[in-house]
């Protein structure tokens, strides 16, 4: 074999090589049907190259097609996810919510200030054992978020990169299993946080792309589903009873004002100005239960969207999940800013 032909036979072997790394770049369908007709491609495209040197004797103009057939081979590799992104973008804004935590958590000092003396024990211990708690969940929140902004990413088509932080939730998660208290999240909700960030682990170690997007949805949904779940349960029950404890004792305190007032006779200037303090600390609470409402419905659409990720893991670009997505990505922007996690 002389050194022409070597030649040719090395641009086609590139050629082929070319095509089947742009087919693993594919997002969709069996990864081999899509590294074979890259392949496939890239060895019509060496075989151009050679009749058109073997015609006329340059291999220009063949080149030039080539590169032109290349360049579109690559750009076409890369499915575009952007409704993808834009959900996992939203979603990771609107699961992370510092502000009903602390919300949560400062609550018994709160209604300490305005209870009887008999019960600042409890209500210490209760402050306390919340402060844990707060931790806790903001590590459930955490793990979503983290997850959600490395599925934006892979959409994007960029590599996810190694956080740190990721290993030290993975820790915090494992010692709060098995707490016991007041309002404690459940293990299986503290197992499935787990899970997503032992997986973001895996992604930034192993470089996955966004070839993997489908099958990284599937793998995680389950675990998606129950963290999600489990914070909806936490806010929706026990944040909102924190809530109402607040608002009894608010109108307990007053109560005991109005009446006092009376006694002496001074209902009238004493009595509304209790009343005036009073509405005023009640439509504190109010302001803060309207947050809880739209947080609970994101965190349900966060995981119906999640769901549908993974229903149709095989045609993320599809236009019905595409319409879906967008549809979602606006109600969750419009929750996360009724919720406090997304300013106007």
């Amino acid at each position: 074999m002389d050194w022409k032909s070597s030649r040719l036979l090395r641009i086609v072997a590139g050629v082929v090589l070319f095509g089947a790394l742009m087919g693993l770049r594919s997002s969709f369908g069996p990864a081999w049907a899509k590294i074979l007709v890259a392949a496939v491609a890239g060895g019509v495209l060496g075989v151009t190259m050679m009749t058109a040197r073997a015609r006329n004797g340059t291999p220009r103009g063949a080149a030039v097609a080539a590169l032109a057939a290349l360049a579109a081979l690559s750009l076409s590799a890369c499915t575009n996810l952007s409704a993808v992104r834009t959900f996992a973008t939203t979603s990771a804004v609107a699961v992370e919510n510092r502000e009903v935590l602390i919300d949560y958590a400062q609550a018994p000092t709160v209604i300490a200030r305005l209870a009887p003396a008999g019960q600042a024990a409890s209500l210490d211990s209760l402050a306390k054992e919340r402060s844990k708690q707060r931790g806790r969940l903001w590590s459930v929140q955490r793990v979503l978020g983290h997850y959600f902004r490395t599925l934006a990413d892979l959409a994007a088509s960029s590599l996810p990169s190694a956080n740190p932080e990721i290993g030290a939730l993975v820790v915090s998660l494992e010692d709060a299993k098995g707490a016991v208290g007041a309002s404690a999240i459940t293990n299986g909700t503290i197992d499935a946080a787990g899970s997503i960030a032992k997986v973001l682990t895996r992604l930034s170690l192993d470089g996955w792309r966004q070839a993997r997007v489908g099958e990284i949805v599937r793998e995680v949904d389950p675990s998606v589903q129950r963290s999600v779940a489990g914070l909806g349960e936490v806010v929706t029950q026990d944040f909102s009873a924190s809530l109402d404890q607040e608002a009894d004792a608010i109108r307990n305190y007053f109560g005991t004002a109005f009446a006092d007032a009376r006694s002496r006779g001074e209902e009238e200037a004493a009595g509304r100005l209790a009343r005036y303090l009073q509405a005023e600390a009640l439509d504190g609470v109010a302001a803060r239960r309207r947050k809880l409402k739209p947080y609970a419905e994101a965190l349900a659409k966060i995981g119906k969207g999640h769901a549908e990720l993974a229903a149709d893991g095989g045609k993320l670009d599809g236009k019905s999940l595409v319409e879906k997505l967008k549809q979602l990505s606006k109600e969750l922007a419009t929750l996360a800013s009724a919720a406090g996690t997304l300013e106007d």
